[in-house]
């Protein structure tokens, strides 16, 4: 079930979204991994990624991974410097 009340619309403009998984820093080649609530990581066991991604454009830090509109309107992956500014999507119990 989900609550879309908790992010309010006008905090979360536009069609991307962090989806709360990232690698090591520094380390283009490391794995993404889901940072698990209260700590520890889990590795992937389906993907989305847009074609060419994960790619570390233009030599930036890109160890963060978004959802955002992708190729016919679909939402897929990217990686992304983890200092862009996009809010959260996350799974919670309620």
């Amino acid at each position: 079930m989900c609550d879309c009340d908790l992010v309010p619309e006008s905090q979360c403009q536009g069609p991307h979204f962090w989806t709360g998984a990232r690698r090591d820093e520094g380390n283009a080649v490391a794995p993404f991994l889901w940072q698990l609530l209260g700590g520890g990581e889990q590795a992937m066991t389906y993907t989305n990624w847009y074609p060419g991604s994960p790619n570390n454009a233009g030599g930036a830090n890109e160890a963060c991974m978004f959802t955002g509109l992708g190729t016919g309107g679909v939402f897929q992956w990217d990686d992304a410097p983890c200092t862009w500014e996009f809010c959260g999507v996350c799974e919670i119990d309620i």
